[in-house]
C-alpha cells in the first residue's frame, strides 16, 4: 500500500475474497484503486435498508471525488428527506447542503454532543448571513461558544457575526465582537479576515491610525497564509 501497488493488493486479496459475492470487499478495492464508478456499483449492491442513509452518504462522497457535485447534493437531499436516517447521516447531509430547514431538523434530532455543536454552529452561521434571522443566529452561536469555545468551527462562527455586523454598518458592535473573539481565541488576532474587518470598522469610527495598522496586519497575515 505504501508503494501504491493497488493492483497487486487486489490480486492478493482476491485469493481470499470475491467481489462478486462480497460487495464490501469490492467497494474497498474499487475505492483504493480509484475506480469510482465501480465503487458506486458495489456500494449499491451491498446496501441494506438499515444502512441506506450511510450508504447514500458514502456514495455522495464518491461523487464528490469525481467532481459530480449535483449528484452528491441529490443524495444529501434524499438523506434529509428520509424518516429513518441516523443522526450522523442527517447531520452531515444537512450541513453539506447548508440548508437552514434541514439543519434545524438535524439540530433538533441530534443527541451526540459533538454533532449537535457542529450542526448548531453551521446553522448559526447560515442564520447570521440573513438580516431577518441574524439575531437568532448570533444567540445560537454565542450559546454554543459559551459552553464549548474549543468546539471545531466555533471561532469561524463567532467571526461571522462580526462580518455580518460590519455589513449592516454596525461599526461599534463589530469592534466589540472582534474584541470578544480575540479575547476568547488569542490566535484570532492573527487572522487576515479578523484584522480586515477590524480595520474597516476602525476607519468608519474615525480611528484612522488604528485602522491603518489593522489593515497592515491583515495584509501581512494574508501573505503568510498564501505562503503556507
Amino acid at each position: 500500500a505504501n508503494e501504491n501497488r493497488w493492483d497487486d493488493i487486489k490480486a492478493e486479496l482476491a485469493k481470499i475474497a470475491h467481489p462478486e459475492t462480497n460487495p464490501a470487499f469490492g467497494y474497498y478495492i474499487a475505492v483504493t484503486t480509484g475506480k469510482i464508478a465501480e465503487a458506486i456499483s458495489f456500494l449499491r449492491a451491498g446496501g441494506s435498508e438499515a444502512g441506506l442513509a450511510e450508504a447514500k452518504m458514502l456514495e455522495a462522497d464518491l461523487h464528490l471525488r469525481s467532481t459530480h457535485t449535483n449528484d452528491a447534493r441529490r443524495l444529501w437531499t434524499e438523506v434529509v428527506a428520509m424518516t429513518n436516517a441516523g443522526e450522523r447521516a442527517l447531520a452531515l447531509a444537512s450541513v453539506n447542503l447548508n440548508d437552514v430547514a434541514a439543519m434545524r431538523k438535524a439540530y433538533a434530532r441530534t443527541v451526540s454532543v459533538p454533532l449537535k455543536r457542529m450542526v448548531g454552529l453551521r446553522l448559526g452561521r447560515a442564520l447570521v448571513d440573513v438580516p431577518e434571522s441574524r439575531a437568532e443566529g448570533s444567540r445560537l452561536i454565542r450559546a454554543i461558544v459559551s459552553d464549548s469555545p474549543d468546539a471545531e468551527g466555533a471561532c469561524d462562527a463567532f467571526v461571522s457575526m462580526a462580518i455580518a455586523e460590519l455589513s449592516e454598518g454596525k461599526w461599534k458592535e463589530t469592534l466589540k465582537t472582534v474584541s470578544e473573539a480575540m479575547e476568547i481565541w488569542p490566535d484570532a488576532a492573527k487572522r487576515a479576515d479578523v484584522q480586515a474587518c477590524r480595520g474597516e470598522a476602525l476607519f468608519k469610527t474615525g480611528r484612522f491610525e488604528d485602522s491603518r495598522l489593522a489593515y497592515r496586519r491583515a495584509e501581512e497575515f494574508a501573505q503568510d497564509d498564501a505562503m503556507r
